[in-house]
């Protein structure tokens, strides 16, 4: 039995078990039954690794993981016990009426069938008559119009003012949160880009997402990252930008227009930027120009 304790949190579940089902699938490929694949433990062993480190902020949760063969001479996960003890007493610490709660889980896996022979036709796709192709995308709706003004805290201590921006500052508003992955990827280039038009005119406002301030700062003490972050405590900011995807990053002209809207971790993300910014300093109107998100 593999004892493991980590930070998991309830929204990496689907993705542990995941990489449990993987454990599985690499263990029984090997067509020796009487043995474990070293290359199956050693992929999961790194993945569960690398998910307990994903997050400062997620709760700690021990987890016993049973591994047993269970008539078929292969060994496979069993069992999956998560202590949920340490996570409670975190999480309601502050709740009188929650002392000395307890809460108890058990994940079985049952009836594992290996090897099985799956169908052609199983991934192939055909769709109904009436179906139809989907377009490419479009503008982003807030595309080369006037920058939505609000008011958020600061991480810090303070205000930030968007419509004090106008006029004085270009304004880069990147939404993201700690938890994800893509937003954690673009962070460090987002400030590294700051950085270098700081003195042009240019001001970073890392949007967080409905997170806690704790939370916040241990991920960009851990990352050495230092950007503005902006609250956004219950999202209304992100839902008036229209973020339905993070990382979203908006560029605000000094003209107060939304000159810019890219959704996710562009591969050339550094290279757009500094073009786009160097564009709008030249005095160029980048919502002149038609263009997807």
């Amino acid at each position: 039995m593999i004892k493991k304790t980590g930070k998991i949190s309830s929204l990496l579940t689907v993705l542990v078990l995941s990489l449990l089902l993987i454990h599985n699938v690499l263990t029984a490929s090997e067509n020796r039954p009487d043995s474990i694949n070293p290359k199956a433990d050693q992929v999961i062993k790194k993945a569960l690794n690398y998910i307990s480190g994903l997050s400062s902020f997620q709760t700690e949760v021990d987890m016993n993981i049973k591994i047993e063969a269970q008539g078929i001479k292969q060994e496979l996960v069993h069992k999956i016990v998560p202590d949920l003890t340490k996570a409670i007493e975190k999480e309601t610490a502050q709740i009188a009426q929650f002392k000395n709660m307890k809460a108890e889980m058990e994940i079985v896996f049952k009836n594992w069938e290996v090897n099985i022979q799956i169908p052609d036709d199983t991934f192939i796709y055909t769709p109904p008559d009436d179906a139809k192709l989907a377009e490419p995308p479009g503008l982003h709706p807030l595309f080369g119009k006037p920058a939505p003004s609000f008011k958020l805290e600061l991480l810090d201590g303070g205000e930030f003012d968007l419509s004090q921006q106008k006029d004085k500052n270009i304004v880069i508003l990147d939404f993201w949160a700690t938890w994800c992955g893509p937003c954690r990827r673009v962070m460090p280039i987002m400030e590294e880009v700051a950085n270098e038009y700081k003195d042009k005119g240019v001001i970073l406002i890392a949007v967080n997402l409905m997170e806690r301030a704790q939370a916040i700062r241990s991920f960009l003490q851990e990352q050495g990252l230092h950007p503005t972050v902006a609250l956004d405590k219950d999202g209304a900011v992100g839902n008036v930008y229209m973020t339905k995807f993070i990382p979203q990053t908006v560029i605000i002209g000094k003209d107060g227009i939304i000159q810019a809207v890219h959704v996710g971790n562009l591969p050339n993300l550094k290279e757009t930027l500094k073009k786009e910014l160097n564009d709008l300093l030249a005095g160029k109107k980048l919502a002149s120009i038609k263009k997807p998100y």
